[in-house]
């Protein structure tokens, strides 16, 4: 699970609402990506992402969500095996519970912080997918 610890440039934890994709279960702390103009889940083999979902949301309980989409976020996951390298690129575990510690050279993650200890390390989003948000006019 990906947990917001602070902001490069100071700015609050203020995440933005977005569409959701349809019959998705989305879990708070989960990596997320835009695909079709709306949110979903981001997998192990996504090279993009778009943010942290804010909250748990149920399949098909809102329509609308809560995103921590602000690039210069930084979030501690934790991480399996081997000890990952400081600015490494890396992508999540299947589960988007932690990252993946192998020998990826892509993947929306950039290591900036170890904690060799508690097995955590800080990420930003350094492949971030930037999006429009569609404002209704009527």
């Amino acid at each position: 699970m990906f947990t917001f610890v602070r902001n490069l440039a100071g700015f609050p934890a203020n995440p933005s609402i977005y569409p959701l994709a349809s019959s998705t279960t989305f879990t708070k702390g989960n990596l997320v990506k835009v695909s079709s103009g709306v949110i979903t889940n981001s997998t192990n083999s996504d090279d993009e992402a778009f943010g942290v979902m804010a909250e748990s949301i149920a399949a098909d309980e809102k329509t609308h969500g809560a995103v921590y989409d602000n690039p210069f976020n930084v979030y501690r996951v934790p991480y399996t095996g081997n000890t990952p390298a400081l600015f490494s690129r890396k992508n999540i575990k299947s589960n988007s519970a932690a990252i993946l510690n192998g020998s990826s050279t892509t993947g929306p993650l950039t290591v900036i912080a170890v904690d060799s200890a508690n097995k955590t390390v800080d990420v930003i989003i350094s492949s971030h997918t930037f999006t429009v948000q569609e404002i209704p006019t009527t």
